[in-house]
């Protein structure tokens, strides 16, 4: 387990056997009475120095923390510094990819039938409806998600940044 933490770090296969990096916990009380899939947002950092406090009240969930591929589950990177090679990997299709694939793989590992309930934050929330499409949860929470398509959004900042997107946007 992370010290003083109730979460244990995961390793789970994302697409094509990729590993990402996760976070689980059991539920702090009896009796378990959700499954809760977490979809972080952008950036490189990861949610192991805040997520025990950030799900402290959620006493009766089961919650796994999923990571992006590159994202190391301790990591406390600010999104502006990521590493060039992760910015260039950093795809939405892929994110969603492997969320699937890794969610599916912990599902399989762990069945149960309390209710599932994905949780996406910022980027993570534009990954829940085609993800409820294939896993079927009982809820999806969304904290501060934009609601657009990633594609509109892109071409909605592309129109507001203008000629700074045109020569560094295309990179993203």
């Amino acid at each position: 387990a992370l010290a003083g933490t109730g979460f244990t770090p995961l390793a789970l296969p994302g697409e094509g056997g990729a590993l990402l990096q996760a976070l689980e916990r059991p539920a702090r009380a009896a009796p378990e009475r959700l499954r809760l899939i977490v979809l972080p947002g952008s950036g490189c950092a990861g949610m192991g120095a805040i997520a025990d406090r950030y799900f402290a009240a959620l006493l009766h969930a089961r919650v796994l923390v999923l990571h992006k591929r590159g994202v190391r589950a301790d990591a406390t990177t600010a999104a502006h510094e990521c590493p060039p090679d992760f910015v260039q990997q950093d795809a939405h299709p892929q994110w969603q990819a492997d969320a699937l694939a890794a969610a599916r793989h912990w599902l399989a590992e762990r069945p149960g039938s309390t209710p599932l309930v994905l949780l996406g934050i910022s980027e993570g929330a534009e990954l829940l409806a085609p993800l409820a499409a294939r896993l079927q949860p009982a809820a999806l929470v969304l904290v501060a998600g934009s609601g657009l398509d990633p594609v509109e959004a892109g071409r909605l900042q592309a129109q507001r940044l203008g000629a700074w997107w045109q020569a560094h946007g295309q990179r993203f």
